[in-house]
């Protein structure tokens, strides 16, 4: 059993049997560190063809667009409406990923001489995805082509509507396709189970990328698509899409183009979060600046946000950024007042959440921050959640789930007739009659008991390696930031150092929920900080005490210039500790 220190984590380390010979090659090839090395290897990273465009990637490292199997129907069929004079309509989510790849099409078709027209449906009372009477309207307002994006893919019936008022209709599209397959004049999913296109992964406004690259390439060769290669990170990085592979390489490329951004827009946006002057990392985007953009679908209008990415006048811009901050704070507000009903009303409940699924329901709750709130819980329950509002006789939610149990599997497993629901294994939309709530409670925690694993209840952070304070310098530092941009499937690498001595500490922050300290290890120091780790102070008795600290390394800048900074994830303390409690040993890679 694992040793746990100060809180319910339990360290995993993999074992996995070394290549020394490739690890040897790589650090001699690309003049790479030997624990750079080592931790390419680990990714599967294992010869210098595979790593120069993991490290250094480059536009010509991007898939032909015309992998996807529809892409020339696609392409013909835009320009043949172009060429005709017919209105062209981009349908897409009311998120990041849908917000900006409306904004990516809208503005590469206006350099070409094309307005496009655009609709985003409204969350609470329309949903996801295509509806009859959008596309009616869109018939009335004289469209003949409907691009959708970032969505779609459940849309049988409503495509076949639309072509039956002689509208035809392209799906780019990311999502999971569980039944029959939309007949869309052309189809373009990678997901999608006939899909010729290799990488899996994109997000939608990735589709819509290669959609524009492969219009571009065959009918508009004087304009470059990757103009707009910052707006395409920017949802890349919202969306939460796994970073190797083709993703890696639009985030790697495109936040270069986000901190020199041309948009107008957006350099209002960074403006109004109190980024500008800094350098934005995929972090700023996740934290900052996309929760601003996704206020926009959740409490406010997302065509505010749709407006401010194509503004061309700075006035026009900082009044839609205004109008994301104003939604912002609202959602805010909407999201604390849910958190405290959802924990009132599961304090209620007998039965202890960390033991079963979580399912809460309540009359009127805001169906645009419930998943936000669910994902809270998640976190702080460590199991799976799902929310739901009800409004009358009729009810949505929005469910998250932790590794290792799949909901959208669990959802399909119950009858057909109980709800209706999308999404993927961590996240989940859904909705039933009201009455049938307290079934698909039941049921669902019936699956969770049956399927659920103590192992998935583990709080669990994953060790690369054990090294020492010695091990680290400049060159190591340096090395470490060929692999960013980090993100789901490429992680920051952790490293343990043992036996250290903590000889200052304190808690700062306005909350004074952080960490901060100076580590020692034989005669090497570096400072870190715990980002909410501020209540491990407690356990800190005196410099004499030795502890074993987990940890990724980055640099840090004060007034005094930059240096090495640690950023702590854990520690225990050494004496507890021998081997085997330290680590639960796993047996491959884990990509939490």
């Amino acid at each position: 059993m694992a040793t746990k220190q100060f809180r319910e984590t339990v360290w995993h380390k993999s074992e996995m049997t070394r290549d020394q010979n490739s690890e040897v090659c790589l650090a001699r090839d690309l003049q790479l560190s030997s624990i750079m090395a080592r931790l390419l290897v680990a990714r599967g990273v294992t010869d210098s063809e595979q790593a120069r465009p993991y490290l250094y990637p480059e536009k010509n490292d991007f898939l032909d667009p015309f992998l996807f199997s529809d892409m020339e129907k696609a392409v013909e069929i835009i320009h043949e409406t172009v060429v005709a004079g017919g209105g062209i309509l981009v349908f897409g989510d009311y998120d990041v990923d849908g917000i900006l790849s409306i904004s990516l099409l809208r503005l590469a078709f206006s350099e070409m001489g094309y307005n496009l027209s655009y609709r985003i449906p409204d969350r609470v009372n329309e949903g996801y995805g295509l509806n009859r009477d959008d596309i009616i309207s869109a018939r009335d307002s004289g469209v003949e082509l409907i691009i959708t994006v970032d969505c779609g893919s459940s849309n049988v019936d409503e495509v076949l509507f639309a072509k039956s008022l002689g509208i035809r209709v392209i799906i780019t599209d990311h999502h999971e396709v569980s039944g029959p397959v939309p007949q869309a004049d052309a189809f373009l999913n990678p997901k999608a189970p006939e899909s010729s296109y290799p990488f899996k992964t994109l997000a939608g406004v990735g589709v819509a990328f290669k959609l524009l690259c492969g219009y571009c390439a065959r009918k508009a060769p004087e304009i470059d698509p990757f103009r707009w290669l910052d707006l395409v990170a920017l949802a890349t990085v919202a969306d939460i899409v796994p970073l190797d592979g083709e993703n890696r390489t639009i985030v790697s490329l495109g936040m270069n183009d986000v901190n020199s951004t041309g948009n107008i827009g957006l350099q209002t946006l960074i403006d109004k979060v109190g980024l500008k002057g800094r350098l934005i990392s995929p972090g700023h985007i996740s934290f900052t600046i996309a929760p601003k953009i996704n206020a926009a679908g959740r409490v406010g209008d997302p065509g505010n946000a749709v407006e401010l990415f194509c503004s061309a006048d700075p006035s026009s811009a900082i009044k839609y950024a205004a109008n994301l901050m104003e939604a912002n704070q609202h959602r805010q507000k909407v999201e604390k007042d849910i958190l405290a009903r959802a924990e009132e009303l599961l304090s209620s409940l007998d039965s202890k959440a960390d033991d079963d699924v979580i399912v809460l329901d309540f009359e009127g709750w805001n169906l645009g921050v419930i998943g936000i709130v669910a994902s809270l819980l998640k976190d702080r329950h460590h199991c799976p959640v799902i929310l739901i509002g009800k409004d009358g006789d009729r009810a949505r939610g929005s469910g998250r789930s932790i590794e290792g149990f799949s909901l959208y599997d669990a959802l399909a497993s119950l009858p057909d007739d109980m709800l209706q629901f999308g999404g993927h294994d961590l996240a989940v939309g859904l909705s039933m009659e009201s009455r049938r709530i307290p079934e698909m409670k039941r049921a669902l925690s019936e699956i969770w008991r049956h399927r659920m694993d103590p192992v998935m209840k583990e709080k669990r952070l994953h060790i690369d390696m054990e090294l020492c304070f010695s091990d680290i310098d400049a060159k190591l530092v340096e090395d470490l930031g060929l692999l960013r941009p980090f993100g789901p499937r490429n992680r920051p690498p952790v490293f343990v150092a043992r036996d250290c001595s903590i000889i200052k500490h304190r808690r700062v922050g306005y909350r004074r929920n952080h960490l901060w300290f100076i580590a020692g290890q034989g005669k090497h120091v570096f400072e870190g900080i715990g980002f909410n780790l501020g209540p491990l102070e407690e356990n800190l008795i005196s410099p004499a005490q030795t502890v074993d600290l987990a940890f990724d390394i980055g640099m840090n800048e004060n007034r005094k210039g930059r240096y090495i900074q640690l950023k702590l994830k854990d520690l225990m303390v050494s004496d507890a500790r021998f081997f085997g409690e330290l680590f639960r040993e796993d047996g491959g890679e884990d990509d939490n």
